[in-house]
């Protein structure tokens, strides 16, 4: 079957509700030239899934994160305001080579940190590992090693001012303050000019 500037192939829905462009689906497809279509269209077009949702298991709430999902704080804040307990990232790091690995390893920690739970990550070829409430590292499979762990870990307490205020207000809340007094402090050293006077 061929498909046009005006005709859109079928979309398939995904339980994954943030995709990545061009890899999972076409922005502007309509626009776009019938190779860029093509070549798109033959690693996937998904229609996004409904949103953050979490999953009951074994006496906990999971908030899921497939992917580069682990990425974006206001989605993982959702899903921790949702009442997840247990943040859980799986993932396929193959994608953009070796250099992505450790990035997105780090993003994800910093998720879990940021909500006050912990964050189990499974990669079928990157990094796998565990972090508690806080960030620290309960443990980790490097990447290329087919290995398995088993890791004991406790629902996060969940509560941190990143969780109440979300991301624009966090950084007003604690970067304006801090450059106000940056501010004073180079106003301070800084010595007036008058004029007739030199500096």
């Amino acid at each position: 079957m061929k498909y046009s500037h005006t005709t859109s192939p079928p979309r398939v829905t995904s339980n994954k509700h943030h995709l990545i462009a061009f890899g999972e689906y076409v922005p502007l497809r309509n626009l776009m030239p019938d190779f860029i279509q093509k070549l798109a269209f033959a690693s996937g077009d998904l229609a996004p899934g409904p949103g953050p949702r979490t999953l009951p298991w074994d006496g906990a709430i999971i908030g899921p994160l497939i992917c580069f999902e682990s990425i974006f704080p206001g989605e993982v804040r959702e899903l921790a305001a949702s009442g997840a307990e247990i943040l859980v990232n799986a993932t396929n790091d193959d994608w953009f080579g070796e250099a992505v690995k450790p990035q997105h390893l780090a993003m994800s920690r910093v998720r879990a940190v940021e909500n006050r739970l912990p964050l189990v990550r499974v990669a079928n070829t990157g990094i796998s590992a565990a972090y508690d409430a806080w960030g620290n590292e309960l443990a980790v499979i490097d990447s290329g090693v087919r290995a398995g762990k088993l890791v004991s870990v406790a629902p996060g307490p969940g509560g941190s001012p990143f969780r109440w205020l979300g991301p624009p207000w966090i950084v007003l809340c604690f970067l304006g303050p801090f450059m106000a007094f940056v501010g004073c402090l180079v106003r301070r050293r800084t010595k007036p000019f008058r004029p007739g006077k030199g500096f």
